[in-house]
């Protein structure tokens, strides 16, 4: 099932990403209590236009540190910001502060 990249890129904004390089590629870092972890995602701003496919969504959810599954949830709006941030510190992703 496809995406939308507004969509997407929206949801990032909304976990915590922040906007990072930008070349032929959009670069998302994540941001956590003002400081940038090693949690980053990128993706093409060549010839795919609007819609990401599922090999796509799926690199992102692995970048995210989600599965797909809850990587769409995100984007649905299932998932706050503080309930991604309690995923990845229960994945070990983010150090206990």
């Amino acid at each position: 099932m496809t995406m939308r990249m507004r969509e997407v890129k929206n949801s990032l904004a909304r976990m915590g990403f922040q906007d990072g390089r930008k070349t032929k590629h959009d670069y998302y870092f994540f941001y956590h209590e003002g400081t940038r972890t090693d949690i980053k995602t990128s993706f093409s701003n060549g010839s795919g236009g609007n819609v990401l496919g599922d090999p796509l969504i799926k690199n992102i959810a692995r970048q995210c540190e989600l599965s797909e599954t809850r990587f769409r949830d995100f984007v649905d709006r299932k998932i706050s910001e503080d309930g991604y941030i309690e995923i990845l510190f229960i994945n070990g992703m983010l150090p206990n502060s």
